[in-house]
């Protein structure tokens, strides 16, 4: 295997503009600004209320602003023009599709309504979550979970006026990590229409895809996690600094953006340093080896600090101010139990390690919720249930999609057959990345708490694309082209499903219009509803405005009843008044 970029190998010419770029490390470059355009406003945000400024949206939004301007002029200053407008307006017109659909498709799921909407509503009324605590009706977990995303979303939204464009990171970091696999795959020798279809399916994994228009954070974890460990394998074979730009950027964000970022990025360095070691005496380096290794570990180490002093300053260092566990409510002697409602019963009362929950749940019908009888299924077979199960963001057995269980099989017979573990060190390398941050979880039988798990078909047909026989590469496409469908069936059914709640909302709201016309309205909960309406103010001309508490004034018109349960199960009441703390946004 030629692991050179081979920019002048004359086969599959149709691939010349992207072996260009790849030549010209575009493609890397372009990863690291698109996740700076995350990084940027969230380290901002974290920096200026750790200093305490109150009114941090000016400096903030300039700051990002000024640094995106001369990030692009250093990345992609030496392009032709030609090259460089086409390049801007390739980005513009993604960053313009993603914020349309972000804006179009609302969150309408449970917990982007709960407490990621708890802590960005505060944020944008001006709580400084570090120095005060966030008001929740449970404030548990906005309170002490990771806020990275959440301080970009509350700048992106007081900063266009729009709580729904707040969730736009899916998109951005699914955008770096295909430009970034892409490169990965031109390396690695695969070319044309393969190469792209890799580098999406890479980076457009079933729990990104499932949870692009929510707020929900394990999709943008995945992602993160995917160029972690690409510039990981790019750092021992093709070594380039920004490979360790990407390394640092995604590191200290996915830190900061969900309990499990660490651990999975503690695993992914043990096997760096250890790959090391083991590669050193086919892909010798100039310089010595114990300086590679330091260098690794100091750019950990830079990561994890800022990832855990500034960008994750509160929860990780707020929590043991207040005497909890850094890593509460996860861990520590408060702890809460996640698993005990969320397990599905074929997996308790049984003793099953990690790899067997991992396998049942592989196996099995995908299903959104875990009450019933879990039942394990012929691969490629799909059912009506299992299409309803994927209009969820949080799906629980087989998590990775209706295909992906098949798709896994054919890929391990083909890779078997195609003797894929012959001369491809980096696939090699990136299989144990994956497996090792993949089982260091022992819920990883849960999707959402292992998108990466989701790389191993695609990393397994990568050495079969490139092989010899062409009907092993005729199936591997095959199979490429069924994992794309299998994540595409995510994103149309949690697409549908926002469509349609948000449609019964807007039936909901034109009634309130018609009854007592447009303008404030109180939001009260109905116990054991903690979900925001807040984030739906100003549609149909009705603002609606958070309230745990009766207001102090007596209200002027009846309750209308809100809901975005099927069942309609009532959620909250408006009763028309004034928002006492001013509308949401």
């Amino acid at each position: 295997m030629n692991l050179k970029n081979d920019a002048s190998t004359p086969e599959h010419e149709s691939a010349a503009s992207i072996r260009l770029l790849s030549r010209d490390s575009i493609l890397p470059g372009l990863a690291v600004f698109i996740v700076c355009t995350v990084w940027i406003p969230s380290a901002l945000a974290a920096i200026l209320l750790l200093a305490g400024m109150h009114s941090w949206w000016l400096p903030a939004g300039l700051g990002s602003l000024v640094s995106f301007s001369a990030l692009w002029l250093l990345l992609f200053r030496g392009l032709p023009r030609k090259e460089s407008l086409v390049l801007g307006a390739l980005v513009l017109g993604a960053l313009l599709a993603a914020a349309a659909i972000s804006v179009f498709c609302y969150d309408t799921y449970g917990d982007g309504r709960w407490y990621h909407a708890d802590a960005i509503l505060a944020l944008l009324h001006g709580v400084n979550p570090i120095y005060s605590t966030i008001p929740a009706p449970d404030p548990v977990w906005s309170n002490h979970y990771p806020k990275a995303t959440w301080y970009f979303a509350a700048l992106v939204i007081h900063t266009f006026r729009n709580y729904q464009l707040g969730k736009i990171y899916n998109f951005l970091l699914v955008f770096a990590c295909a430009a970034y696999a892409g490169d990965f795959f031109l390396r690695l020798g695969v070319r044309g229409r393969d190469c792209v279809i890799l580098a999406v399916v890479t980076a457009f994994g079933p729990v990104a895809a499932a949870q692009l228009v929510s707020y929900y954070v394990d999709g943008a974890l995945g992602s993160l996690l995917t160029l972690i460990l690409l510039a990981i394998v790019n750092l021992v074979f093709f070594a380039r600094p920004l490979d360790r730009i990407v390394f640092f950027l995604s590191a200290s964000l996915a830190i900061a953006v969900k309990f499990t970022g660490g651990p999975y990025l503690a695993a992914a360095v043990c096997v760096l340093i250890a790959s090391r070691f083991l590669f050193r005496p086919r892909y010798p380096s100039p310089r010595p080896l114990h300086r590679v290794v330091l260098a690794d570990v100091t750019v950990a180490m830079i990561s994890i600090c800022v990832g855990v002093l500034v960008l994750g300053y509160n929860p990780y260092v707020t929590n043991m101010r207040e005497g909890f566990n850094p890593l509460y409510p996860v861990l520590g002697p408060n702890r809460i139990d996640l698993m005990a409602d969320n397990t599905p019963p074929v997996l308790l009362g049984r003793s099953l390690n990690r790899v067997q929950k991992l396998t049942i749940s592989l196996f099995s019908q995908t299903e959104e919720h875990t009450k019933g009888r879990s039942t394990i299924k012929i691969p490629f077979m799909v059912s009506r249930g299992e299409l309803i199960s994927l209009t969820s963001p949080d799906v629980r057995m087989a998590g990775w999609g209706v295909f992906f269980s098949g798709v896994m099989l054919a890929s391990i017979v083909l890779f078997l057959l195609s003797r894929g573990w012959r001369g491809n060190s980096p696939i090699i390398l990136l299989l144990v990345l994956v497996l090792a941050t993949t089982l260091i979880n022992p819920e990883c039988w849960w999707a959402r708490y292992a998108p990466q798990f989701a790389l191993l078909p695609v990393l397994l047909l990568v050495p079969c694309l490139r092989g010899r026989s062409r009907l092993v590469r005729s199936c591997a496409q095959a199979l490429c082209a069924i994992l794309l469908v299998n994540n595409l069936l995510f994103t149309g059914g949690t697409v549908m499903r926002s469509v349609r709640k948000v449609r019964m909302l807007d039936q909901s709201l034109a009634l309130v219009v018609r009854s007592s016309g447009p303008g404030e309205y109180w939001a009260y909960r109905t116990p054991g509803h903690w979900a925001h309406f807040d984030q739906f103010s100003n549609r149909l001309g009705v603002v609606i405005c958070g309230q745990v508490d009766p207001p102090i004034h007596a209200v002027t018109s009846p309750g209308f009843p809100l809901s975005l349960w099927e069942d309609g199960q009532v959620e909250v009441t408006l009763y028309k008044g004034a928002c006492a703390s001013g509308p949401p946004f």
